[in-house]
């Protein structure tokens, strides 16, 4: 079979000394001091749906800077693991996804599993995107400066006015608020996302600190030098683009992106965590998901590899391997 980066032993004891900015946890801490605990809901509309046994409501709530953010949530009706007597009083475990690259977080009923396997599923907006693969309608009021087209190089120029800086905090807006909804069980809340979803999972998960699960696919911003040397296809390639364009800007701009690295979340987070990864991946290069992993600081932790997957590793059955995942740690 083809080899796009190192021979799988490598890669399984591939862990890359970390290079981060010094100030990295006092930066992001200072972030969030902005972000409130309890974020205001904005709106929630029940949907109009034919699904029997699931309600669906869109939500809008204030993410980064007061910026409004839209969600899907999706609860399964009465019967099955909500049962009161499997549930106590508590509510149901709740289960966050963030959105991989281009997409929105679609329509209703579009990604019901996660409610289907007795999770309340909230699927988030990545902000400015949603008009690629899947429906979103999300704004990005902060979007500054010539940037290549798409978002991996907004505002590259600082941390401060960077597109993933407002994504990021959007993302821990987002399990905060999954926190406070009616029939959530706070205590237990799981991020879940694939390529860009999985690089916001890596740092809400970790910037939140309280999120006891993790599912992780392909992750995009993640030891993020090492994916411009290795990348054929993919966002990536904006970057390369831009600084084709702009050869000036590759210092700020490599800055800038230590602060997202989803390498370095990945060494803060400390709940159990699966990943998931494919051999033939040109977008988000296999080492960059095996440095998250074997960098990861959680003592449960998983990485299904799928020696002939591309970009979509597993596809449908590591979502499978999410519930059960997910079942098992919440």
């Amino acid at each position: 079979m083809p080899v796009l980066d190192m021979p799988l032993p490598e890669l399984r004891a591939y862990a890359p000394e970390l290079d981060e900015p010094a100030d990295f946890d006092a930066w992001w801490a200072a972030q969030l001091q902005g972000l409130p605990q309890r974020p205001e809901l904005i709106c929630d509309e029940l949907q109009d749906t034919p699904f029997p046994g699931l309600t669906i409501r869109e939500l809008v709530f204030a993410g980064a800077d007061g910026d409004p953010v839209h969600a899907l949530l999706t609860v399964p009706d009465a019967g099955g693991r909500q049962d009161a007597a499997a549930l106590g009083t508590a509510g149901l475990p709740g289960v966050v996804q963030f959105v991989g690259y281009g997409g929105g977080r679609g329509l209703p009923g579009q990604v019901p599993w996660y409610a289907m396997a007795g999770f309340a599923h909230l699927i988030v907006d990545p902000r400015g995107q949603g008009g690629d693969w899947a429906y979103g309608s999300t704004a990005d009021p902060g979007s500054t400066g010539a940037h290549a087209a798409g978002w991996l190089t907004d505002g590259v120029g600082s941390p401060e006015t960077f597109y993933y800086r407002r994504t990021i905090l959007d993302s821990v807006a987002a399990v905060r608020l999954m926190r406070t909804l009616e029939g959530v069980d706070a205590s237990r809340i799981a991020c879940v996302g694939g390529s860009q979803g999985g690089g916001l999972s890596l740092a809400a998960a970790a910037l939140d600190g309280h999120v006891q699960a993790a599912c992780v696919d392909s992750p995009f911003i993640t030891h993020i030098p090492r994916a411009l040397q290795l990348a054929s296809a993919g966002p990536y390639l904006e970057l390369v683009r831009f600084l084709g364009v702009s050869p000036q800007a590759e210092q700020a701009a490599l800055r800038t992106l230590s602060y997202v690295d989803g390498v370095s979340f990945a060494s803060r987070l400390s709940a159990p965590t699966l990943f998931s990864t494919g051999l033939l991946d040109p977008v988000c290069p296999t080492s960059t998901c095996f440095a998250a992993h074997n960098l990861c600081s959680a003592a449960d932790k998983r990485i299904d590899v799928y020696s002939y997957g591309a970009h979509e590793g597993g596809g449908h059955r590591q979502v499978l391997a999410h519930c059960r995942w997910l079942q098992e740690h919440l």
